[in-house]
């Protein structure tokens, strides 16, 4: 869920004129400058759209246990932006989903806000819409929290094992795998937690045109924007955050966000009828 509320977070400080979204993002991250081929040109307004040509690395390594500490975000994003500098294609022609992408649209909402990521998106996000059980360090307690599983053949086990960081991976029961509760290393693409009413609530923002009850957090204009689809790619339409899969035909209106890894969510809107829809589970194939 977490790329949809940075993507939420971004256009707030644009409502605010603290974010142009159209101004190159060297000037808020200059690491960019290290890349090869035109990354002067990317802007927030591609990364939001995931047209901005960087990179997409499986992040199966940036994890870690639950009681370790995490990385500096910006020596981070710094590692990856070294081994991935190479654009695969120019800003703004196509679309092609980016985890890489959403990492650099953190520290640019850093950067603007002269505060971390995490700092600035609990104080001007969640708390304001009274998500009391999501954030980007376990708000329940640890009995509480689901177990996350992946579904892996014999000796799927061992070889998981040593491709994570050392105490992820926990048991087998009848062919699932089971994670010890462990946090993703960069909070701006991945690093939520939280439960399925919090998600339904940040969702009837984005249904309310940017606001929910009193509570107002985007421009209906900005609000709308996000969910106006525009950047074709091969397997997906994007807009500010919001996508469509190519292979769906849920009628016209239907935008959406998804998630995978040791578990699975799905967020869906449906504009034209007021209705959105939100799932989480522990795993893409679970018991």
């Amino acid at each position: 869920m977490t790329k949809i509320v940075t993507a939420t977070a971004a256009m707030m400080l644009a409502d605010r004129g603290v974010l142009d979204v159209d101004a190159p993002i060297v000037e808020y991250v200059p690491e960019m400058r290290t890349l090869r081929g035109p990354a002067a040109l990317i802007t927030a307004r591609h990364l939001l759209a995931h047209s901005s040509g960087l990179a997409n690395p499986v992040p199966i390594r940036w994890v870690r246990p639950a009681g370790a500490a995490p990385p500096e975000s910006r020596a981070f994003l710094r590692r990856l932006l070294r081994r991935h500098r190479r654009l695969r294609f120019r800003p703004g022609d196509t679309a092609s989903y980016s985890n890489l992408g959403y990492l650099v649209l953190g520290e640019v909402i850093a950067s603007c806000v002269g505060r971390p990521f995490g700092e600035f998106v609990r104080h001007e996000l969640l708390e304001p819409l009274g998500m009391r059980r999501t954030g980007f360090e376990h708000a329940q307690d640890p009995a509480d929290i689901a177990t996350g599983y992946w579904r892996l053949p014999p000796g799927g086990r061992s070889a998981l094992g040593l491709l994570l960081p050392a105490g992820i991976v926990d048991h087998r029961i009848d062919g699932l795998v089971a994670f010890h509760p462990f946090y993703v290393n960069g909070p701006p693409y991945g690093g939520l937690v939280g439960d399925v009413s919090d998600a339904a609530r940040f969702l009837s923002v984005h249904l309310g045109d940017g606001a929910i009850g009193d509570q107002r957090l985007l421009s209906v204009e900005s609000a709308v924007a996000m969910r106006t689809l525009t950047t074709k790619g091969r397997n997906l339409t994007t807009r500010l955050g919001w996508w469509r899969r190519y292979n769906q035909n849920h009628g016209s209106d239907l935008v959406e966000h998804l998630g995978g890894g040791a578990y699975r969510n799905l967020m869906r809107l449906y504009p034209a009828t007021g209705r959105a829809v939100v799932i989480f589970g522990t795993s893409p194939t679970t018991r």
